[in-house]
């Protein structure tokens, strides 16, 4: 109870114009945030065709640990990295040298 007491001293024996910032600072960000949470689980659902409730990131993490959604990740995830190294492999390999004479202007040699 002095603890509760001390603190409403401090706030009425503080400078006139000063007020607690508890709203504005803490409460919007984290209302930002978790509606931000929300809308990004409903876009996800909506890609695999879940219609989310008000339990939408909890019906999304059911969703998301079927052995099914899991598999299609993973093997998703090694076609597009599969993809990336190769797309690599046939950009930085080897070139004839005619491609090369053609792409350096030596087009006489």
């Amino acid at each position: 109870m002095s603890g509760l007491m001390e603190i409403l001293a401090q706030l009425n024996s503080s400078p006139e114009g000063f007020e607690t910032a508890i709203v504005p600072t803490i409460l919007l960000p984290l209302a930002f945030l978790s509606t931000g949470i929300s809308v990004v689980a409903t876009f996800i659902a909506g890609l695999f065709g879940v219609k989310l409730k008000a339990e939408g990131p909890k019906k999304l993490l059911e969703v998301l640990l079927k052995p099914k959604v899991l598999i299609s990740a993973a093997v998703l995830n090694a076609v597009i990295y599969g993809g990336m190294q190769g797309y690599q492999y046939v950009k930085n390999g080897p070139v004839p040298f005619f491609i090369q004479n053609f792409k350096n202007g030596n087009r006489g040699v």
